[in-house]
């Protein structure tokens, strides 16, 4: 069974366990039935999670959802604070590391089809020079303190220039082995790369209510049950109501085809494979999987079978199993609950000898907010956990999380602290970050910090006057270029080594 026919079947489950949304087909929602109580209580338990994240990051969501649409431009800085024990030995002196840092910077503009990524290091309070890679609808721009002048590649012969200037040819051949992505002419386009993070969460629900209402209308009232029982969740035993759905392979093999068949005429989920992930042969890939669904056996494809305990249509307990051909299970089962702003959840994922377990609560008091998880693997060999302790307070546009995380894995144990500040000013289009990050190396605290901001409506500028040609460069051209990357790097290099020496 091909990889994509897989993503469509773990789609379909993604699916059937959010039913889309804000929305979901109201006919179903109209009657009480088995199916009705599932599906509204997927519905429901979806929509109070979303709720409940929404109302906590209401600030940072907001933004999340306008940077969408607009253009944007994040500035970081990058600088470390290190004992001056840990640096005898490497005989760099304390003062080079306070004054040094690394500048970094990402914008787009999807409007006016701009990008920019640069970084920008300093050591020593000297400024290395600017690292950038910027685009336009035209042209690739590459600027560094590596290269005398700035160097542009038209869009539509990016993959020419890779190959004069790596001497790869494979990489670009479509001929080349099918688990790995040819290199195009979108995949070394900044704009096409930046552009892949830019679908509105307007535009997700939309797709997942309507993939989701298709899905449903293929669910008949005998692949759901209804029966009363009792649940603990979190200490409490409620009465609760338990539906279980039940797929059959023929049904699952049903559902894709149907899945994958509107998939092949939807043209905007088209649009945003080939606009925001490159997929240049969209037609040829749904084809192909279509063609594999319809010529596979039914025994090839999972069975599922999904039981909720549900209370108000918010459900409390859940025990998900997928089987395959060969009758190796794959199970999800756990416990959640929202309650007076609070978050409780414990739960499991299992296939074969592996299990992946996360285990917590969020509790709320005022405008604080405390947050206890355990995320746990287990290989049936060794066992492993990140603890995640977080304390948040909030004031007006201002967040601040504070905490550690502890990771033990192979019988080591490694303690994380952070504190993060976080000043999101939707109404002025900007959001401040900054971040300490510290852990001990040799018993000696080291600590990260990270600070920036991001600024929306930004116009996205950068270098590119007198941008040379690199597809019109000969071959001469091109070995005066390595020349004098390399004798420019290695000016960089003795600078920066005089300037750890001073």
């Amino acid at each position: 069974m091909s990889k994509t026919v897989k993503i469509v079947i773990a789609v379909v489950v993604g699916l059937l366990l959010i039913v889309g949304i804000g929305g979901g087909a109201f006919y179903y929602f109209t009657k009480n039935s088995p199916k009705n109580t599932y599906l509204l209580s997927e519905l429901e338990t979806a929509k109070q999670m979303q709720d409940y994240a929404k109302d906590r990051f209401e600030n940072e969501f907001k933004f999340q959802d306008k940077m969408k649409d607009e253009s944007y431009l994040i500035d970081l800085d990058a600088s470390a604070d290190v004992p001056e024990k840990l640096l005898k030995s490497s005989n760099i002196p304390q003062s080079a590391v306070d004054a040094s840092k690394l500048g970094f910077k990402v914008g787009h503009d999807p409007k006016e089809e701009k990008s920019v990524l640069a970084l920008n290091p300093t050591v020593a309070d000297n400024e290395v020079g600017e690292f950038q890679w910027a685009a336009d609808k035209d042209n690739q721009y590459y600027s560094a303190p590596i290269l005398d002048d700035v160097y542009k590649a038209k869009n539509d012969e990016l993959v020419d220039v890779y190959e004069n200037l790596t001497g790869d040819t494979s990489s670009t051949s479509s001929s080349m082995n099918s688990n790995q992505t040819p290199i195009t002419n979108d995949t070394l386009n900044l704009n096409s790369l930046l552009s892949g993070t830019q679908i509105s969460q307007e535009k997700v629900d939309e797709i997942s209510k309507r993939y989701s209402e298709l899905i449903i209308d293929e669910l008949d009232d005998d692949n759901f049950e209804k029966e009363d029982d009792k649940v603990d969740v979190d200490g409490e035993e409620q009465d609760v109501n338990k539906v279980t759905m039940s797929i059959s392979k023929g049904e699952m093999k049903s559902i894709t085809t149907t899945v994958l068949e509107e998939v092949k005429k939807d043209k905007e989920i088209k649009d945003i494979a080939e606009d925001q992930f490159n997929a240049e042969d969209y037609d040829d890939t749904i084809d192909e999987a279509l063609e594999d669904v319809k010529d596979a056996d039914k025994d090839e494809f999972p069975s599922l079978k999904s039981v909720i305990w549900e209370d108000d249509n918010q459900i409390l307990k859940r025990e998900l199993t997928m089987k395959d051909d060969s009758g190796s299970e794959v199970k999800l089962e756990g416990t959640s609950l929202i309650k007076d702003d609070n978050l409780t959840m414990d739960y499991e994922l299992s296939a074969e000898n592996s299990k992946i377990s996360l285990k917590g609560e969020s509790t709320k008091n005022d405008d604080k907010y405390e947050d206890e998880y355990t995320l746990g693997f287990d290989d049936g060999i060794k066992e492993s956990d990140i603890k995640l302790t977080n304390e948040e307070t909030q004031d007006g546009n201002k967040r601040t999380d504070k905490g550690d995380i502890e990771i033990k894995a192979n019988y080591d144990e490694l303690k994380i602290e952070y504190d993060n500040k976080l000043e999101t000013d939707v109404k002025n289009n900007s959001q401040k970050l900054d971040l300490d990050v510290t852990t001990e190396v040799e018993s000696e605290p080291v600590t990260l910090n990270l600070k920036g901001e991001t600024k929306l409506k930004e116009d996205i500028k950068f270098d590119k006057a007198g941008a040379k040609d690199l597809n019109s460069m000969s071959d001469s051209d091109f070995r005066k270029l390595q020349r004098e990357i390399s004798d420019n790097a290695e000016d960089i290099v003795k600078d920066i080594a005089k300037d750890l020496e001073d």
